[in-house]
């Protein structure tokens, strides 16, 4: 069932909405949505919303990563990088976890969220483990929060203090930035992305 509705998505048949995200623009069907996310659903259906809305768009989210919510949305499975771009060689599925966590957050989609969170908890590396616990804080990630209560973290501290000086001073950083997550498709995109969120 999710290869046909995703089929759906990229065929645009029956398609009733139209989001205009940067310079791109994404059919959708407004039932499959608010079916999805209680955000949509507002939008649509709800006391304030407009079902007769046609277009509708998307200010603080990049291409790239509504593209990818879409494709949750339909196919309620991760997306891979292959889905999302011809330039996916830029992006790792934990890329795309960065950047879907906060969409998740944003239209409600709290399996897409919780997903998210236990990949990241599986890749965690010293590499990331400060984007991992600022996003966890971002976003309230109850189970990513718990990699600073578990052993490993403890000791990460005691073996090399100079790396976690760095992780609290990254994290310091990134708790105060607002801005919304970078696209790996960026001209911006870093050579080390975890470090941007």
């Amino acid at each position: 069932m999710s290869q046909n509705l995703k089929g759906l998505l990229q065929s645009e048949i029956g398609s009733d909405v139209t989001f205009q995200v940067g310079n791109e623009l994404f059919r959708a069907h407004k039932s499959i949505l608010a079916a999805r996310s209680p955000v949509f659903k507002a939008q649509f259906f709800g006391l304030v919303g407009n079902p007769h809305k046609e277009k509708v768009a998307i200010e603080e989210f990049d291409p790239f990563t509504f593209k990818a919510m879409l494709l949750f949305l339909y196919s309620d499975e991760l997306p891979e990088p292959h889905e999302l771009s011809d330039s996916y060689s830029l992006c790792t599925s934990i890329t795309i976890a960065q950047l879907l966590l906060a969409a998740a957050d944003r239209f409600v989609l709290a399996r897409l969220k919780l997903m998210y969170e236990a990949k990241l908890c599986e890749d965690i590396i010293a590499r990331t483990v400060a984007v991992t616990l600022a996003l966890a804080e971002r976003y309230q990630c109850q189970e990513l929060k718990s990699v600073v209560k578990s052993d490993g973290f403890a000791n990460l501290g005691k073996s090399y203090p100079s790396l976690l000086m760095d992780l609290l001073m990254t994290s310091t950083v990134l708790k105060a930035s607002s801005a919304p997550p970078m696209s790996p498709l960026s001209p911006n995109w870093p050579e080390y992305p975890m470090l941007l969120i």
